[in-house]
């Protein structure tokens, strides 16, 4: 991103405190708009400013079977806001001198934990996990979420078996990495000498009195896990749900207790809010002193560079433009059924937090914050909202498909996450993203574009004059343009055209023979080929069966890899070695006689077809089932 300096907050005319009645009726408005238009079984919000509650309120239902509803004190998972926790832990091993954040992270690892050169010519420093600019690639399936509490591993094991590569230099841009938060916790509990669920409760929730607030899994106890969460705090935790088929279904709650700095707390409206105090209270609630100065300081300072708008990751809290020209730090957090949103805002006092428990819980978590702010403070910026008309020849060179850095860039993992691209369309108000279509009108620099009726931007790099990445005000991935090979659309044309030659080849089988096989090569051409078009078939027959069921984050994360991709790997492996023994017979197949030019020129379109999913779906990982 180009450099630029941060723009000022903006002013408020005097002071303007929000009333509790105000706004409890707004916040009331927007929540029961979401829970009935994206069917949200319950949320909690809480509202601080000036060092007081303004809001603390549950709303809809905890449980539905039996109904029990939401209140202020229901813990509801809060998902990656966990890492708010862990960052404040690890800041204070550096205001006790026993962390630098200059230091290389492997002077704070056991040696089976410690990270390779891999090429790279800087080490990872502590400072890097806290802007997720490492370089790592963002491993998640089959491990973030284990299926059962069996599988579940220490804080120890996790960060030693599961181990991301390295594959880009670190300190240069951010792609959020969950392995860092965890990284980090780990860190700060060997410092401490005690499991992280007891250095966070110690040291921040407990002397806060956040006492609805537990680090730990609702699950019985494991041995050599941390113990699970209290029984009577069990029992009042809020249950999580999944809207499928006009009706709430109650799903198992997601086991982090493998990655609990990254995401595994639970708390209240009521915990959050005194949370929120300490944060703008600059690590000071009342007499109780968590973090000093120097550290609330940094929860402001961007770690990195970036252009204004864009999140620079201060120190872990993210960076965000609010309505007003005000600028908000906090986090986010989404889990497969849990959604929240942390934001503060310093210059306005002011502290906001939403947490929904349903999986279609995402749009209130994200928008309730700047709707409030809109709605008190909000500013001139809803003047984008007219109509205006953009050159489309500017625009065209921004589009096109990226693919997100934040990805695992090897193994099956890697193939599927290739189809996770974002395209970029011209509109006739500026360029268009996402399938919930956002517009974006141009701002200032080249390469920076404001959202349509909104504070967020998106910004893009160049390289020899042309646009070739761009991130959004989030900054959690850098989206670079795709390769050729890297485009869906060009997986999708291979698989068809596989599958069409595939049955074509199958239907020779039922069809009067024209040109009887007359030599050994020509049958053993025509076994293996029919071979190779059976086991394509069974293999993207696989593939799209799990596809067909990929929305289901539950099953996609804790189920992986599952049956169907399984069987997609190993029928790959299996088509591409029986199309590779295609490629290997046309040579002698063309010099023998008894087949026609046309028929050989047939059999060759279809060993082409074959061979050509076989080096797409090699190039995009598809083939290493050891990665399984």
């Amino acid at each position: 991103m180009a450099y630029a300096a941060d723009q000022p907050d903006g002013e408020v005319a005097g002071p303007r405190p929000i009333s509790s009645v105000e706004t409890e009726s707004f916040v009331d408005g927007v929540v029961e708009d979401a829970m009935r238009v994206d069917h949200v079984s319950g949320a909690a919000v809480a509202v601080v400013q000036n060092g007081r509650a303004v809001l603390v309120k549950g709303y809809g239902a905890a449980s539905r079977s039996p109904w029990r509803r939401v209140t202020p004190d229901t813990p509801f998972r809060i998902g990656s806001t966990t890492k708010t926790l862990t960052w404040i832990a690890l800041m204070r091993e550096v205001e006790r001198g026993q962390i630098r954040l200059d230091a290389p992270v492997n002077d704070y690892l056991p040696p089976n934990a410690r990270f390779p050169n891999a090429g790279f010519q800087r080490p990872l420093l502590v400072r890097d996990l806290m802007s997720h600019a490492t370089g790592l690639e963002d491993l998640a399936l089959g491990h973030l979420v284990p299926k059962v509490p069996s599988d579940m591993r220490t804080l120890a094991r996790y960060v030693s078996e599961e181990q991301p590569r390295r594959v880009a230099p670190p300190g240069q841009f951010a792609s959020y990495c969950n392995y860092c938060a965890v990284l980090a916790g780990y860190i700060v509990a060997r410092i401490e000498g005690v499991d992280y669920e007891t250095v966070i409760e110690r040291d921040i929730t407990g002397p806060l009195g956040m006492t609805s607030t537990s680090l730990r899994d609702p699950r019985p106890a494991w041995t050599g896990m941390p113990a699970p969460m209290p029984p009577s705090l069990a029992a009042v935790a809020s249950d999580g749900f999944a809207w499928e088929d006009g009706d709430y279904k109650r799903l198992p709650v997601e086991l982090t207790g493998q990655i609990t700095p990254a995401g595994g707390a639970w708390s209240s409206a009521a915990d959050m809010a005194r949370y929120m105090m300490l944060i703008l209270g600059d690590g000071t609630v009342g007499s109780t002193a968590i973090y000093d100065k120097a550290t609330a300081q940094a929860f402001q300072t961007a770690i990195l560079k970036t252009d204004p708008g864009i999140n620079g990751w201060a120190h872990g809290f993210q960076i965000l433009p609010m309505p007003g020209g005000f600028t908000g730090y906090g986090h986010n957090g989404d889990t497969i059924l849990f959604h929240s949103n942390l934001i503060t805002v310093p210059r306005l006092s002011l502290g906001i937090f939403v947490v929904a428990n349903t999986d279609t819980g995402y749009k209130l978590a994200r928008r309730l914050p700047e709707l409030l702010v809109a709605h008190f403070y909000g500013g001139a910026e809803s003047a984008t909202s007219a109509a205006m008309s953009v050159d489309q020849k500017m625009l065209a060179p921004y589009t096109g498909v990226f693919i997100p850095s934040r990805r695992a860039f090897h193994g099956v993992e890697g193939f599927v996450d290739l189809l996770q691209t974002s395209a970029i369309s011209a509109g006739a108000g500026g360029l268009v993203t996402g399938s919930d279509p956002v517009t974006w009108i141009p701002e200032g620099a080249a390469g920076r574009f404001r959202e349509k009726d909104g504070v967020h931007v998106i910004s893009f790099d160049f390289e020899d004059g042309k646009p070739v990445r761009w991130c959004n005000s989030f900054n959690t991935t850098q989206y670079e343009r795709a390769s050729w090979w890297q485009r869906p659309d060009l997986f999708a044309l291979a698989a068809g055209l596989a599958v069409i030659c595939a049955l074509a080849s199958l239907a020779g089988i039922f069809m009067r023979r024209r040109a009887p096989i007359s030599t050994a090569i020509q049958a053993a051409s025509l076994a293996v080929q029919r071979l190779a078009a059976v086991a394509w078939l069974v293999s993207l027959s696989g593939f799209g069966i799990w596809a067909a069921n990929a929305s289901n984050n539950y099953a996609l994360i804790a189920g992986w890899p599952g049956p169907f991709i399984t069987l997609f790997a190993w029928g790959s492996v299996l088509a591409a070695i029986l199309s590779g023994t295609c490629l290997a017979l046309l040579p002698p197949l063309w010099r023998t006689d008894g087949w026609s030019h046309w028929r050989k020129l047939r059999y060759s379109m279809v060993t082409a077809a074959f061979s050509t999913l076989a080096i797409l779906v090699f190039m995009r990982g598809g083939l290493e089932i050891w990665s399984l």
